[in-house]
């Protein structure tokens, strides 16, 4: 793991609310992460993880409260943020190659023609950095998942952003993938903010400082309150268990346990383990 980030918070969310509709998809959401973090964002389907990134592009405004980032609105930090979606829509008869997907991340504020040389080298310098350098005039469609996936981060990285989102980055890969692709965050990490979304909880803890636990509203915590040798041992491996409900903190099992109990709450929008 890398080294501490700094205490200056980046992302301020205060007071947060929104809601597609008459009814709040979130609720009073507050938290900070400071710059330089990797944190796991992770909770139920429908508690509102995509939202919450929608928010923190600036693509949706808060209907209460605020949501900042390097002390600003979303929207005119955009250039310092990338962003990697939990699907792609891709018609694989559409003949682009890795290069071509890459430099599309040049592609902001609606600019098209011909890219410069510049560009052409930030896109190849993108794909080296997630491995693919060699991969850059294969076509996109004969790709791999995993290979597509990084292709997809190469493309977010183009821009030199300072901070990285990532929608259920390994969502479509295997484990042999989808720990190499962790193994990239963990090195990303070293020059930039990472918030990645992700229901593998058991791999996430391995990589991530903090856990922002979402459930309509939500909740961050240090991964040092996941995971202790308490549960390593009960478990035999690198096991953590969170335990959420709205409105409460998430539970540490292994105190719990060595109290000789644990208590399981129920979420009111399911189980409420995400």
């Amino acid at each position: 793991m890398t080294d501490e980030p700094t205490t200056d918070p980046l992302i301020v969310v205060h007071d947060l609310c929104f809601g597609y509709t008459a009814s709040e998809v979130l609720h009073n959401v507050s938290f900070e992460i400071g710059e330089g973090d990797l944190v796991g964002i992770v909770g139920p389907n429908g508690g509102g993880k995509t939202t919450l990134l929608y928010l923190l592009l600036g693509l949706i405004k808060p209907k209460f409260g605020t949501v900042n980032i390097a002390g600003r609105p979303p929207r005119e930090v955009r250039d310092r943020i990338g962003y990697v979606p939990q699907h792609l829509h891709f018609d694989p008869r559409f003949p682009v190659t890795a290069l071509d997907v890459v430099n599309m991340g040049h592609l902001r504020g609606g600019r098209f023609g011909r890219f410069k040389r510049k560009e052409k080298d930030a896109a190849r310098s993108a794909l080296d950095q997630v491995g693919l350098a060699d991969r850059q005039n294969q076509a996109f469609a004969d790709l791999s998942g995993g290979e597509r996936q990084r292709v997809m981060i190469a493309r977010a990285l183009v821009s030199q952003p300072s901070i990285l989102f990532l929608d259920e980055p390994t969502a479509n890969v295997d484990a042999q993938a989808e720990h190499a692709l962790y193994e990239l965050f963990h090195e990303l990490n070293r020059s930039m903010t990472i918030l990645l979304v992700s229901h593998n909880l058991t791999v996430v803890t391995k990589y991530v400082r903090h856990v922002l636990c979402v459930n309509r509203t939500a909740c961050i915590h240090p991964i040092s309150d996941m995971m202790s040798s308490t549960i390593k041992e009960a478990y035999g491996g690198e096991l953590a268990l969170l335990l959420h409900h709205v409105g409460s903190p998430i539970t540490d099992v292994s105190r719990a346990m060595q109290s000789g109990h644990a208590a399981i709450h129920e979420s009111s929008e399911g189980t409420g383990t995400p």
